[in-house]
C-alpha cells in the first residue's frame, strides 16, 4: 500500500512511487473494487504519434491504433514496456517483435511499444490497408517475415483487396485468406509469383475462401506471372480461387504450380493436397505439377485455360518426378487440353501411377492427353471434345506403358480414343473396359502400333456420314476385341464397323454390329489367320466380314447355294481359302438325286480363290439341271496344317 493522488477531472491516479511491471492495482468504491489491474485497460489512439506523445501512457498499458498506413502496425494491440528490456535497438523497428516505440513525454523516457503476441498474425496489424489502391507488399511482407522469425505459422490476411507485387513466404505457414483478395499491383515485375512459397519448406497450407487475382488484362502482352507457386512437402491449397494469370510466349502463366527447386537439388514435393480450388482465365495452365509425389487433387475446377486445365508434367530440365497422384472429380471447361499427363523426354525418375477418377471435361480440344507415362488409370471420364477424347501417344523420345481406361463416355470430336506413335518407341499394355463413344466424325476408337491391347464391352455410335471406321486397329500386336457393340441409327454410306489392318495375334468374339455396311474389314501385309466371327451378331449389315487374300478366318461358316447348269462354277465367298474344308449337303430332291449319282458335286480346293470364292465341280463333268439347292459348310483349321 502507498499514497496516491486522484484527479477527478481526468480520473487519473498518481502514485507516490513508480509502479513496477508486476504491481497489481485495485481501486475500491466502499468495499467493492471498481477497477482491477489498470494494466488491462486498453487505450485507443488515432495515430502512432499521438500514442507515443501521450502524457497518460504509462508502463503496463495496452494500446490500440486506429491508424491505417502502410508499415505502422495500425489495428494491432501493443503493450507498453521498458525499452531497456527489449532486444531491439532504436531505429530498427521491423526486427523481432518491436515494430514501433517512442518516449512518453509525461513520464519515463525509456518506454517502448511492443507488439502483443497472439496466436494469429493478422495482416491488418502490420499496416496492410487492403483498400484496392495502396501497394501493400511491404506491410504484408513484414507480417510474413515476423511469422518466419518467430516460428508462428498462423497468418491471416483478412477482408478487402490487398495489392502486392509478390508475397514471399519464408517458412512453414497456415495462410488464412479469410475471404480476402490478393491481387497483382500495377508495379509488379514480369516473372513474379503472387504468392511465392518456394524454398523446400515443410508444411505450407493456403486456405480461407480467398482469391488470387493476376489482373492479367491490365498488364502488357509481354508480362508473365504465376498465381500460387509452391516448392514444399506436406502442402495444401484449399477453398481458393486463382484468376486472370498472364503468360509471355508460353513461359509461366499458371494458376497454381507445384515446382521443383532450380537448380534441381534432388528435392521433390511430397504429400500434397489441392482441394476445391478454382482457376479461371489462365493464359497457360490452370494447375501444373512439375514435381509431386503422393498428391491428391480433389473437386478442383479450371475454366478458360489457353493450354491445359491440369498438367502433370515432370520438369524434364532437371529430372524431377511425378508419381502416386490421384485426381478426383476434376472439372474443366474451355481449354486446349483438359488433363495432360506428359513428359518431353525419357526420364530416369519414376513417372506414373496416376489415377484420374470421374473427370468432366467439356469444350476442349483434347480431353485427356497421355505421353511418356506408366501405370495410368482413367475411371469414368465424361468428355466433350473438339478433336480427341483421350489421346495416347509416343514419339522418338517417349513411350507409354500400362493405361487402363474404365467406362469412358465421349461425345463429339474426331475420335473418342486415339492411340498412336509419331516416331520410334512404343505403346504397350492398354486396356479399355466398357464405355460409350458417340458422335465422332472419324472413329470412336483408333489404335496404332499398340502391343497387348484389350478392348471389351465398349459401344460406338455416330450419325456422322464422314466417319471412316467406328473402331480401327493398325499395326497392333496381341489384340483382344470382345463383347463390343457398334450401332448406328440407320445404314448410311459404305461404313465399316471395325477395321483390323495388319493386326498380329487377334482374338475376337461376341461383338454386335448394327446398321453398318461392313461388319469388319480385315487386311494383312502377309499371310495371317484370324479367329472367325461365328460368335458375333449382325443386324442390317450388308457384308459381315470383308477380308483380303492374305487373311484366313479360322472357324466354321455356313450358307446355301444353287448349282448352276454348268460342270463347274465359282461361288463368291470371303471365308473360302485353298486350305478350307468345304462340304455340300443336298436340301431338295433334285440335289439329293444329283449327289446320289456319278455327277455328285464337290469342292475343287486347288481352284479356290483366297477370300474371294470356292470352286464347285461335278465328279463326272456332267451338267446339272440348275435347280439343285445345297447347303455348304466351310471349315478353316489351324494355319500350321494348311497353307
Amino acid at each position: 500500500n502507498q499514497a496516491f493522488g486522484f484527479d477527478l477531472g481526468t480520473t487519473t491516479v498518481t502514485f507516490a512511487e513508480p509502479l513496477e511491471a508486476l504491481d497489481e492495482v485495485v481501486i475500491y468504491a466502499g468495499e467493492e473494487p471498481i477497477v482491477n489491474d489498470i494494466s488491462d485497460k486498453v487505450k485507443t489512439f488515432d495515430t502512432l504519434s499521438l500514442a507515443v506523445g501521450s502524457a497518460t501512457l504509462i508502463l503496463g498499458d495496452s494500446i490500440n491504433l486506429k491508424e491505417r498506413t502502410s508499415g505502422n502496425g495500425g489495428g494491432a494491440m501493443w503493450n507498453v514496456v521498458l525499452l531497456s528490456t527489449t532486444t531491439v535497438s532504436v531505429g530498427s523497428p521491423t526486427i523481432g517483435n518491436v515494430v514501433a516505440w517512442g518516449s512518453n513525454t509525461g513520464a519515463a523516457s525509456d518506454l517502448a511499444l511492443v507488439l502483443e503476441d497472439s496466436e494469429i498474425i493478422k495482416f491488418k496489424e502490420w499496416g496492410v490497408l487492403s483498400d484496392n489502391s495502396t501497394d501493400d507488399t511491404s506491410a504484408g511482407q513484414l507480417a510474413l517475415d515476423y511469422s518466419a522469425s518467430t516460428s508462428n505459422p498462423n497468418v491471416m490476411i483478412g477482408y478487402g483487396t490487398t495489392l502486392v507485387t509478390t508475397l514471399d513466404v519464408k517458412g512453414p505457414i497456415n495462410l488464412d485468406f479469410a475471404g480476402a483478395t490478393v491481387a497483382a499491383h500495377s508495379s509488379q515485375s514480369t516473372g513474379a509469383r503472387i504468392i511465392d512459397c518456394r524454398g523446400e519448406f515443410n508444411n505450407i497450407h493456403i486456405f480461407g475462401n480467398g482469391i488470387v487475382d493476376g489482373k492479367g488484362t491490365t498488364f502488357p502482352a509481354t508480362h508473365k506471372q504465376h498465381g500460387i507457386a509452391i516448392t514444399a512437402s506436406n502442402f495444401s491449397v484449399k477453398n481458393m480461387t486463382v484468376r486472370n494469370i498472364t503468360v509471355d510466349a508460353g513461359s509461366q502463366g499458371d494458376g497454381v504450380i507445384i515446382e521443383p527447386p532450380v537448380p534441381f537439388s534432388g528435392y521433390e514435393c511430397t504429400n500434397g493436397e489441392l482441394f476445391n480450388v478454382t482457376v479461371e482465365d489462365i493464359e497457360r495452365q490452370g494447375f501444373t505439377l512439375e514435381s509431386g509425389v503422393n498428391v491428391d487433387i480433389t473437386d478442383c475446377k479450371a475454366f478458360r485455360c489457353s493450354n491445359s486445365g491440369l498438367d502433370v508434367e515432370p520438369s524434364f530440365s532437371n529430372g524431377s518426378g511425378c508419381r502416386d497422384i490421384t485426381i478426383t472429380n476434376f472439372i474443366c471447361d474451355d481449354a486446349a487440353n483438359g488433363i495432360s499427363v506428359v513428359t518431353e523426354l525419357l526420364q530416369t525418375v519414376t513417372f506414373g501411377n496416376v489415377k484420374i477418377i470421374n473427370p468432366i471435361l467439356r469444350n476442349i480440344d483434347r480431353g485427356i492427353t497421355l505421353r511418356g507415362c506408366v501405370g495410368i488409370d482413367v475411371i469414368e471420364p465424361v468428355i466433350e471434345a473438339a478433336i480427341t477424347g483421350i489421346y495416347i501417344f509416343a514419339n522418338a523420345t517417349t513411350r507409354v506403358n500400362g493405361v487402363r481406361i474404365h467406362s469412358p463416355h465421349t461425345n463429339g470430336g474426331d475420335y473418342g480414343i486415339y492411340a498412336q506413335i509419331t516416331g520410334g518407341n512404343d505403346l504397350a499394355n492398354i486396356t479399355v473396359l466398357g464405355g460409350k463413344f458417340k458422335q465422332y466424325s472419324i472413329s470412336g476408337m483408333r489404335f496404332e502400333s499398340v502391343t497387348n491391347l484389350n478392348v471389351q464391352g465398349t459401344e460406338c455410335a455416330t450419325d456422322s456420314t464422314t466417319h471412316v471406321n467406328d473402331t480401327y486397329f493398325l499395326d497392333c500386336f496381341d489384340v483382344v476385341y470382345k463383347n463390343n457393340k457398334v450401332k448406328r441409327d440407320a445404314l448410311v454410306g459404305v461404313s465399316q464397323a471395325v477395321r483390323f489392318n495388319n493386326v498380329i495375334g487377334l482374338s475376337r468374339g461376341n461383338n454386335h454390329y448394327e446398321n453398318t455396311y461392313y461388319g469388319t474389314n480385315i487386311t494383312y501385309l502377309a499371310q495371317q489367320v484370324v479367329l472367325g466371327s461365328d460368335s458375333d451378331t449382325f443386324t442390317n449389315v450388308t457384308v459381315h466380314d470383308l477380308v483380303d487374300t492374305n487373311t484366313t478366318l479360322m472357324g466354321t461358316f455356313t450358307g446355301e447355294l444353287t448349282i448352276a447348269a454348268a460342270a463347274t462354277q465359282n461361288v463368291s465367298n470371303r471365308y473360302a481359302r485353298q486350305a478350307s474344308v468345304i462340304s455340300l449337303t443336298p436340301i431338295n430332291a433334285s440335289s439329293a438325286t444329283l449327289s446320289a449319282g456319278a455327277g455328285a458335286p464337290y469342292n475343287q480346293r486347288t481352284s479356290n480363290s483366297n477370300s474371294l470364292s470356292f470352286r464347285i465341280t461335278t465328279a463326272d463333268g456332267s451338267t446339272p439341271a440348275g435347280t439343285e439347292l445345297y447347303g455348304y459348310t466351310i471349315t478353316n483349321f489351324n494355319p500350321t496344317s494348311f497353307a
